[in-house]
C-alpha cells in the first residue's frame, strides 16, 4: 500500500520563514494494488482527498476493512468507488467468514469488519474488544430456508435432513424456526458445511433442505428448490438477523472522524443503488461473477435502514442489544459460548455516535 508522505521544504532567506506542504494521493482512479496472504484478498488505496488542518490523531495512516465478498452496501461501496470519499487511506481485505474476519479483529489484522449478528455475539462474548457502530442491513429474502420436494412446512422437517452454517445467522434462523413450530432439536439431522459444499450436498441428495444465503440459495431454488422460510419470517417469531459493522474500541476512540466519515460512505450507498439500481448491480455482478438478477435478488434482500433509523432508540440507541442478548442466549444453549453475557454488555458494545 503507499503511504501519504508530507514533504516539507523550508526556506530561510531573510527576516520571514515560508513554510510550504504538499500531500501525494493517488488520484481519483483509485490504483489498487492486489496481494494473496493466507487466502485473504487484500487490496489497498489511498484517498483522492486531503486533510490539511487535521491534526495527527484525526485521522489513521490507514484503516483495514475487513469485508466478505457478498452483495451488499459495502461491495457497492467497493464497486462505485464510494470509498474514495474518504479522507485518508483505506486497505481492502477479503475473508471467506464472519468467523475468519473475527480472528482479524482479535489478532489486529484489521480495524473493522462487516460480519451477522451470530458471529458479533460471539465476538463480544469472547472479549474481542469491538463494538457495533452501522447495521448494514436486517436480513430478509437473502437467506433463507429452500426444501424439496415434500416438505412445506417447517413441522415437516422432522425426521429430515438440513444442511448449514453452522454458527451463522442462517444457523440461528434454522434453530428459532423448529423451536417455534415445536420440532424438536434431535429430530432433525444437521449438517454442517461451507455454502459451497452444501450446494455439492444438495445436488447428491445428502440433505432434504438447507438454510443458506444468497448466491448459494439461488442456486438451489433453479436446481428445484421452494423456499418456505427467510429472514422476514425470522424477524417476525423474534429471531431478528442482520449484517453489522463492526469496529475496534481502541480505534474508534483514538478515530473518531475516520469512522464517522466511514459511516457516511456506508449510508451513500443506498443513495447510489435506489439512483440506477442496474448500473450498480451489474457492477457488483461484475465483481462477483454472479448473474445480475441474482445480484439484485442479494442486494434487495437486506432491508435499510437510515442513519436516523439506526441512532434510533429501537436499533443502535439501545433497543438492538434486545436482539444480541437472545442471539447469545441461542448460542450459550448450543454451547457455542460459554454463557450468555448480560445484555448490559451488549449496551455497551453497541455506539451509536457515529451514525448521528
Amino acid at each position: 500500500m503507499k503511504k501519504r508522505s508530507l514533504f516539507m521544504k523550508m526556506m530561510a532567506m531573510g527576516i520571514a520563514a515560508v513554510m510550504m506542504f504538499s500531500m501525494v494521493a493517488c488520484g481519483a482512479k483509485n490504483e489498487m494494488t492486489e496481494s494473496v496472504e493466507t487466502e485473504e484478498n487484500v487490496q489497498s488505496s489511498e484517498s483522492d482527498a486531503t486533510n490539511e488542518t487535521a491534526g495527527e490523531e484525526d485521522f489513521p495512516e490507514a484503516i483495514k476493512i475487513g469485508y466478505q465478498p457478498v452483495a451488499n452496501d459495502m461491495m457497492i461501496a467497493i464497486t462505485e468507488g464510494l470509498l474514495d470519499n474518504l479522507e485518508y487511506p483505506y486497505e481492502l481485505v477479503e475473508f471467506k467468514s464472519g468467523k475468519d474476519i473475527n480472528n482479524a479483529l482479535a489478532s489486529g489484522s484489521v480495524d473493522v469488519g462487516y460480519i451477522g449478528t451470530v458471529p458479533v455475539v460471539s465476538g463480544i462474548a469472547s472479549n474481542l474488544g469491538y463494538e457495533v457502530f452501522w447495521i448494514d442491513g436486517i436480513i430478509t429474502e437473502c437467506e433463507g430456508l429452500v426444501v424439496k420436494e415434500g416438505i412445506s412446512s417447517i413441522a415437516d422437517l422432522e425426521g429430515k435432513t438440513v444442511g448449514v452454517v453452522t454458527g451463522s445467522t442462517s444457523h440461528y434462523s434454522l434453530m428459532s424456526a423448529m423451536e417455534d413450530a415445536g420440532v424438536p432439536e434431535d429430530s432433525v439431522t444437521i449438517l454442517n458445511g461451507a455454502p459451497t459444499e452444501i450446494i455439492a450436498m444438495w445436488e447428491r441428495g445428502d440433505i432434504d433442505a438447507a438454510y443458506i444465503w444468497q448466491p448459494s440459495l439461488e442456486a438451489m431454488i433453479n436446481e428445484g428448490g421452494t423456499v418456505i422460510f427467510d429472514g422476514n419470517n425470522s424477524e417476525q417469531i423474534g429471531a431478528t438477523t442482520a449484517v453489522l459493522h463492526v469496529v475496534n474500541k481502541e480505534f474508534a476512540e483514538k478515530y473518531p472522524k475516520a469512522v464517522s466519515a466511514l459511516v457516511d460512505v456506508l449510508a451513500s450507498t443506498q443513495d447510489a443503488y435506489q439512483a440506477d439500481p442496474d448500473k450498480v448491480a451489474a457492477d457488483v455482478a461484475e465483481r462477483l461473477e454472479m448473474d445480475v438478477d441474482m445480484c439484485k435478488t442479494s442486494i434487495e434482500g437486506y432491508r435499510w435502514l437510515t442513519k436516523e433509523e439506526q441512532a434510533s432508540e429501537e436499533y443502535l440507541g439501545g433497543g438492538f442489544s434486545k436482539v444480541l442478548k437472545k442471539t447469545a442466549d441461542f448460542l450459550a444453549s448450543q454451547e457455542s459460548i460459554a454463557e450468555s453475557p448480560d445484555e448490559t454488555v451488549f449496551v455497551e458494545s453497541i455506539s451509536p455516535d457515529f451514525v448521528k
